[in-house]
């Protein structure tokens, strides 16, 4: 569901009203009433927020993306949901960087304007200033173009719907008018402590005042019973998603998720601080509960006995050595980051030529339509809870032994996805026998011809053949009518090509280079063009969760991938046929 850019809501109320501001550090002590007023004042002073058009309408300008030239028109923005903070403030568009959230969007007679709070970290006191002096005071918006038509004069489109993903401060911004006009950037950081008269001086916090800033805002909520009373108990998880707290912090902290509970080691500190400070240990039992109720398998030193001093007799055995020969035989781009999916643009319809029929008569006439394709990433990942024995015992080192194991593993699942789309891709087929060497050489060339002639405004060859090991095999142990190999590994004069058995992708076929991987499915041979396919990987390294209570750490590594097929039709299977005999 998507909001129209007129239904604006109300920023949301600044959490420094639910608190109370430290006092003046001398003069005496005023009434209830002055000290109202003063708090008042006080929350004015705390605001921090940037606000300004974000956008012109009916002014072409020249964005990063697949048109050359864009026009929004009025009332085209729009946002999910019904949440406006989901709509982030960054720094040059940079998910790395966020700076706070959307508090209000509405037109104006030129534009879009947007108001924003930005979160009480360095980066935002940094951003604020420079805002305010006028040196990084550009707004530029990072939207998904929905619906647009293509412009009279043919030389770009107007954007009649388009989501607003971001917004961001630039330097240069795409609208000269696109300016952070509004900056409110008097007030400081909440967890610091402020003299109201000289915000510019920095004292020292006071920590119990500190401390029970961070109570609460962390206390956790009274919620149902932590476990079903009937029936089975939810699968506990753990999760490393980005959550943003009401403050506009954003977080990215290995969790245990047990149903609807999260806890994490914020909440951890939180309860302990609790527990400590006021001696309320309901909070830190609940935090115990979640944890407890997750129940992970630990993997102590039994579990692990060959990596103990007093057994190691040699190198590690059976140790993953992943090599992705399907996967580095396709075309790899670069992932985009910030969402769970991106799009890739396509010519729906190219320009036309011809020849002209008379004099002075009209030439054809058709224009260019791209359609954006969208791609959706795939998570891949996985953890494992080690106890620090497992640790600080073993030679050489299990904690790092696991990391790199983790890692190999989603190395294979990367080969296992490439290997799934170039089976489906591969819809084209030609039928011939695996062990009739004429016929198969035929049939390479059939399918090689199928492949240039798949995209007729460029004829792309192909340039490889990939096989699964028994098609290999079968292949490599050709000979002709005088018992000679027609895939030697040496001298392959007069042959059809070579192939090696120490090197299964070291070989070729009639100039096409082999690629074999025991992750194809068996009688696979596809013959094809290398950019058929575009492979996408974002390898996210590990998390790192200490168990202090159980002397234990939790680890986890992800990846995210994704595969497009631009051009199915350069992949052509070659498929099983009964032996026709001869040689």
């Amino acid at each position: 569901m998507t909001t129209p850019l007129r239904a604006a809501f109300p920023p949301k109320k600044d959490e420094d009203e639910d608190q109370a501001a430290p006092p003046a550090a001398d003069g005496p002590p005023a009434d209830e009433d002055q000290g109202d007023e003063d708090e008042g004042k006080k929350r004015k002073v705390a605001a921090r927020t940037v606000g300004g058009q974000i956008l012109e309408y009916g002014v072409r300008s020249r964005p990063g993306g697949p048109f050359s030239s864009v026009t929004f028109a009025p009332g085209s923005l729009e946002f999910d949901g019904d949440d406006m903070s989901h709509v982030k403030l960054l720094r040059d568009h940079d998910t790395a960087q966020p700076l706070g959230v959307m508090t209000s969007l509405s037109d104006t007679e030129t534009g879009a304007d947007g108001e924003f709070r930005l979160g009480r970290h360095a980066a935002a006191d940094e951003a604020l200033m420079l805002a305010a002096d006028g040196v990084l005071d550009g707004l530029s918006v990072g939207v998904e173009p929905l619906e647009w038509d293509d412009d009279a004069d043919e030389k770009g489109v107007t954007v009649t719907r388009a989501a607003l993903r971001e917004v961001s401060l630039v330097a240069l911004p795409a609208y000269s008018r696109a300016r952070a006009s509004r900056v409110t950037a008097t007030g400081r950081p909440a967890m610091t402590t402020e003299t109201p008269t000289a915000p510019e001086t920095r004292p020292d916090a006071d920590v119990e005042a500190l401390v029970r800033r961070i109570l609460a805002e962390r206390a956790p909520a009274e919620s149902a019973p932590l476990l079903p009373a009937d029936g089975p108990a939810p699968t506990p998880t753990i999760s490393a998603a980005h959550v943003v707290d009401r403050e506009g912090y954003g977080r990215t902290l290995p969790a245990v998720v047990v149903g609807r509970e999260r806890v994490d080691a914020a909440d951890y500190l939180s309860a302990s601080l609790e527990l400590m400070v006021n001696g309320n240990a309901a909070p830190f039992e609940r935090v115990r509960q979640v944890i407890q109720a997750a129940t992970p398998v630990h993997e102590t030193t039994e579990l692990v006995p060959g990596l103990l001093p007093q057994v190691i007799t040699g190198p590690l055995l059976d140790q993953l050595v992943v090599k992705r020969p399907v996967w580095q035989s396709l075309t790899p781009r670069t992932m985009p980051s910030g969402s769970g999916k991106f799009s890739r643009a396509r010519v729906k319809q190219h320009t036309q030529t011809g020849e002209q029929t008379a004099e002075k008569s009209e030439l054809v006439n058709r224009p260019m339509k791209i359609d954006l394709e969208e791609i959706a990433k795939s998570t891949y990942g996985g953890w494992v809870n080690i106890s620090r024995q497992v640790i600080d015992w073993t030679s050489p080192g299990a904690l790092a032994l696991i990391v790199q194991d983790l890692t190999e593993n989603l190395m294979a699942d990367a080969e296992t996805i490439a290997t799934a789309a170039l089976v489906a891709a591969a819809t084209d087929k030609v039928e011939s026998a695996y062990d009739d060497p004429a016929k198969l050489n035929a049939a390479i060339y059939q399918a090689a011809a199928k492949v240039y002639g798949a995209n007729k405004n460029q004829n792309v060859p192909a340039d490889r053949v990939w096989m699964s090991p028994d098609v290999w095999a079968t292949i490599g142990a050709m000979v002709d009518g005088n018992k000679r190999p027609l895939f030697p590994a040496l001298s392959p004069s007069n042959a059809l090509g070579s192939l090696r058995p120490a090197n299964p992708t070291g070989g070729d076929f009639g100039g096409l280079s082999v690629v074999v991987s025991g992750k194809l499915p068996e009688k696979t041979l596809i013959v094809g063009a290398s950019e058929a396919i575009e492979v996408y990987e974002d390898q996210r390294g590990t998390l790192q969760a200490v168990e202090p209570s159980v002397l234990g750490v939790q680890v986890a590594a992800y990846a995210y991938y994704a595969t497009y097929a631009p051009q199915p039709g350069e992949l052509v299977a070659i498929g099983p046929k009964a032996s026709g005999g001869g040689g």
